[in-house]
Parts: C-alpha cells; sequence; structure tokens
C-alpha cells in the first residue's frame, strides 16, 4: 500500500513539475513519496524540483535588479541547490550503481558551476565521470562532459571527450555538432566547417544545420559556398528569418546586388518594421553598397552590429 501510494504521490509530482510548472508543490508531493518509500528515483525527482525552483528564482534577475535583491536571490538560490545535492547523494546512497544517479548528482552541481559556488565544477565532473564509468556505452554521457567542459572554454577536454562520444556512435548528431561549435570557439574555422558539413549528411532533413554551416562558411570568409548551404536552410524553411538575411550579406559580398536585393525586399515584406532591412533595401537599390570601406565604421560588417529578423528555428 505505501508503495502505491508512493507511486501516486510521484506521478503527481511529476505533473506539477512539467505540467502545472510548479516545482515547489512538486518537491512536496516527491518528499511524501520518498517517505513512503525510499528510492533513488524519488530522490532524483525532488533534486530535479529543486533545480526548478532555483532556476526560478534566478530568472526573477533582471539588469535592472539591486545588488541586494540579486545577492538575497542567489543566496535562497544556493540553499535550494545544497538542499538537492543532499537529495542526488542521497539517491546514490540508495543505488550506486545506478548512473542515473550519477546524472542527477551532475545536473545540480552544473548549476552549483554556474552560480559559481565552491567546488561545484570539480564536483560535476566527478559525478559525470562516475556516470560514464557505470555506463560506458552511453554516447550521451560523453557529451554531457563534453559540453560541461565547453561551457568553461575547456576546448581540448571538450573535443577529446566528443571523440569518445562519437567512438561508441560514429553518427551521433548531437556531437558532431557541438563539436562544430567547439572548434569554431577555437578559431578552427576549417575544422568547424567539416564538422557542420557532416552533420547536415546525417540530418539533411533539419534548417538550423545548414543555417550554422553557412555562418561558418560566411566567416571564414567564403561566401560562394555560404550562399548554397544559407539557400537550402530557407528551402526547407521558407520563413527562416536568419538564413535569408545572411543569405542576403552572403550575395552582397559576392557583389550579386539583384540577388541580395531579392533577399532583402522579401525581409521588408514579411518584417515591415525592421528598419535596418528597409535601409538595406534602399541602399541596394540606388546602387551603393551596403558595407562601408571605413574599418571604424560599423557598418562595415552589418552582421556583427545588426538585430535583424532573427525568427529562430
Amino acid at each position: 500500500v505505501k508503495n502505491t501510494s508512493a507511486l501516486a504521490y510521484f506521478g503527481s509530482g511529476v505533473n506539477a513539475l512539467n505540467t502545472s510548472v510548479n516545482p515547489v508543490a512538486a518537491d512536496k508531493s516527491f518528499a511524501t513519496a520518498v517517505s513512503l518509500n525510499p528510492l533513488d528515483i524519488y530522490w532524483q525527482a525532488r533534486a530535479e524540483a529543486g533545480i526548478a525552483s532555483a532556476n526560478q528564482l534566478l530568472s526573477a534577475i533582471t539588469s535592472t535588479s539591486t545588488a541586494s535583491t540579486t545577492s538575497a536571490i542567489v543566496a535562497s538560490a544556493g540553499t535550494i541547490v545544497n538542499k538537492s545535492i543532499e537529495y542526488s547523494n542521497n539517491a546514490i546512497a540508495a543505488d550506486p550503481d545506478n548512473y542515473n544517479n550519477y546524472v542527477s548528482q551532475a545536473r545540480v552541481a552544473e548549476l552549483a558551476t554556474v552560480m559559481k559556488m565552491t567546488n561545484a565544477y570539480e564536483s560535476a565532473i566527478a559525478a559525470h565521470t562516475n556516470a560514464i564509468r557505470r555506463n560506458l556505452g552511453n554516447p550521451s554521457l560523453y557529451l554531457n562532459l563534453a559540453r560541461l567542459y565547453a561551457s568553461q572554454s575547456k576546448w581540448d577536454e571538450s573535443i577529446q571527450t566528443i571523440g569518445a562520444a562519437l567512438q561508441v556512435k560514429s553518427n551521433y548528431l548531437d556531437a558532431v555538432y557541438l563539436l562544430s561549435q567547439v572548434e569554431a570557439a577555437k578559431g578552427n574555422l576549417t575544422d568547424a566547417i567539416t564538422a557542420a558539413q557532416f552533420a547536415t549528411q546525417l540530418n539533411p532533413s533539419d534548417p538550423l544545420l545548414f543555417f550554422q554551416l553557412g555562418l561558418l562558411q560566411y566567416n571564414k570568409p567564403d561566401y560562394a559556398n555560404a550562399t548554397t548551404s544559407l539557400a537550402e536552410a530557407l528551402k526547407l524553411n521558407p520563413t527562416y528569418a536568419n538564413a535569408q538575411y545572411f543569405l542576403g550579406l552572403s550575395y552582397a559580398r559576392l557583389n550579386e546586388t539583384a540577388k541580395a536585393l531579392a533577399e532583402f525586399e522579401k525581409l521588408a515584406a514579411s518584417n515591415p518594421d525592421n528598419k535596418e532591412v528597409a535601409l538595406m533595401v534602399t541602399t541596394l537599390r540606388s546602387g551603393k553598397s551596403i558595407f562601408a570601406t571605413g574599418p571604424q565604421s560599423k557598418a562595415a560588417r552589418p552582421e556583427n552590429n545588426s538585430t535583424p529578423p532573427i525568427q529562430q528555428k
């Protein structure tokens, strides 16, 4: 009877967390569940509710928040995170062989890392490593660790760990995509483009992958291939304003003014309030370049200072 009741409270907590987005209510249900039947999954659930509660608090911090308000919110979130660490430790104590318990511990430690709590990063690394040791054939565990390294600008460690993920699953799209991002962050655009091209081969129907590839090619700069990639992204998603914006820039860089004008005119029609796009249309119609020649001018690279329509997929 206790086990059945615990399961019912657990289900109620999951609903409160995922549907009602009420982590406080969810944690109350999870607490009751774990008091009736102290399974590791219920401890994991309490840790997840804590993460959600802390994130809710931290999201209240804005650029206009006072120092005292920010400090109070961070302190409250820190208290919740510390309790969540305790819950994840309890999950491990309940079943030290379940890799998911270490994944739960790592998730809490990653949030603590973002909050710059003492020894949080080291704890997250240890938790991810322990999870991997208990499930060596799960590529997502390596990817989780690689993302953590990347979040701390540990590019070489991230690339090495991505390599381990790809050894387990050679066509792991998420790992290939992260590899492209990491290589780009390191400044290795050639390797980043190679990885991005592989990603588009793994999933040729995802416009976001072609958009990212096009951006990398644009920044290399390889405007000719950028137009091909960005045009494909736009073909897959005709309302992808980001892709259309950079496709127009790519054509302009190639001095294909008519094609650039066509793309920006479409953008102006779908985004009539965007003054920057309207200015580009006017400039191109006058036969002038949208790129200034002076190195001190922001307009020399409008892609860097602009606020294009930016319709994210």
